[in-house]
């Protein structure tokens, strides 16, 4: 269980604490040319995830070890509610219009956006952990 322990804590570190340099910066929630309520909307997601992050990183060292597989799969749950809506919100961007970032301020790594390098690597930490906690021994 240590494993999926410390997945789960890098998963949440990174979706908790990630947001703080990425959406609070003069791409997101500080740029001017966005509109007032969807820099808004920017920080309220912001806060929700590391809201979030807290109550995973308790459910995920909390407790007794008699509970610890429940409390684990709370953790993971509570981690596929922080990561799940944005490949949902990816995979629904021409419904909408949206994009991964703007021109001006997208980062490529090896010709990949930034963004689905971050939540992919989140994701499969994520899933093997889920896989670890949810497997019977």
């Amino acid at each position: 269980m240590l494993l999926a322990r410390l997945l789960l804590t890098a998963t949440a570190l990174g979706f908790g604490l990630a947001p703080f340099v990425t959406d609070l910066s003069m791409s997101h929630a500080f740029n001017p040319d966005w509109p007032a309520h969807a820099r808004f909307h920017t920080v309220w997601l912001v806060l929700v995830l590391a809201a979030l992050a807290l109550v995973m990183l308790v459910m995920t060292w909390r407790g007794k070890p008699a509970d610890a597989r429940a409390n684990l799969a709370v953790a993971a749950a509570i981690g596929w509610t922080a990561l799940a809506p944005f490949g949902l919100a990816a995979l629904a961007m021409p419904a909408y219009g949206g994009a991964l970032a703007g021109r001006e301020h997208e980062i490529l790594v090896f010709g990949v956006n930034s963004n689905l390098i971050g939540f992919g690597v989140g994701a499969a930490m994520l899933a093997a952990a889920t896989w670890l906690v949810m497997r019977r021994n």
